[in-house]
């Protein structure tokens, strides 16, 4: 059985359990078929969770931030323009004002982590940039939609984000790395999977000859927006095990039986 969190893989289960069975009675070894298939699908996981461009993703960041956060502007208004009210006035010209809530400024950087990953965990919209909120004289009054930081704060942040790219991919390939460590992984992905807290691997199910099982899985922040795909891997996956199962009882079980993998004729059934 392979079983991972958060996601059905029922039907895959049941096919392993085939898969394995049809191994037993072949005398093939099926503690390494449940290995060979977890760390096929962990890898498939690992692949379609988070970006899959590197470079378009790192460029993104600081619009991605944006849509939360605002800099303050490099040269700010003086004391005296900036109102004593609710408002603080950023800018001005001839037709516009801008301004912000005083309650959306942020004084303290180390706040802005927390607050990202609640808005990233609720999936949050914050809505356009700049809202009008009325006119004055001819310059139209315009409020800032954004929590403002400073722009060293900014800066900073955005270089934080970009450094934990690949922190979720790594939650799925820190299990196909512990059953094969030989397991190709790119590097901005690699450096993040010695002990990422995120990352589920229980492997202690192997070790029940019978019935061996897996258990893994992601606790990444936003995993969830790729629930879909996840389960369309499993669903893939079900297939490829399905063929396996029919290439052992059709002809092949005198290989499995000498121990030689299935993988090996199984590039004709496009396996992966």
């Amino acid at each position: 059985m392979i079983a991972v969190q958060e996601i059905d893989a029922r039907g895959l289960t049941s096919l392993i359990n085939g898969l394995s069975n049809a191994l037993i009675s072949q005398g093939g070894d099926c503690s390494q078929v449940v290995k060979d298939e977890t760390r096929l699908l962990a890898a498939e996981c690992g692949k379609i969770s988070g970006p899959r461009n590197r470079q378009k993703k790192f460029n993104s960041i600081p619009k991605e931030i944006g849509r939360v956060f605002a800099p303050l502007p490099a040269k700010p208004w003086g004391i005296k323009k900036r109102g004593h009210g609710d408002m603080l006035w950023l800018n001005s010209g001839e037709h516009f004002l801008t301004g912000v809530r005083r309650s959306r400024v942020l004084s303290e950087s180390p706040s802005m982590e927390t607050m990202f990953r609640a808005f990233i965990m609720a999936d949050g919209k914050m809505g356009k940039k700049y809202s009008s909120i009325g006119e004055r004289g001819k310059q139209n009054v315009q409020e800032i939609n954004r929590i403002m930081v400073k722009r060293s704060s900014f800066s900073q942040f955005t270089r934080f984000v970009q450094s934990h790219m690949g922190r979720m991919k790594a939650t799925w390939f820190a299990t196909a790395k512990k059953i094969e460590p030989s397991t190709e992984v790119p590097k901005w992905i690699a450096r993040h999977i010695d002990g990422n807290p995120k990352a589920i691997t229980d492997l202690t199910g192997l070790q029940n000859s019978e019935s061996p099982s897996t258990v893994f899985g992601s606790k990444a922040i936003g995993i969830g927006k790729f629930r879909n795909e996840i389960n369309a891997a499993v669903k893939s996956r079900e297939t490829k095990v399905a063929a396996k199962i029919k290439l052992i009882l059709s002809g092949y079980s005198k290989d499995v039986a000498h121990g030689i993998k299935i993988r090996r004729h199984g590039k004709d059934a496009h396996e992966s």
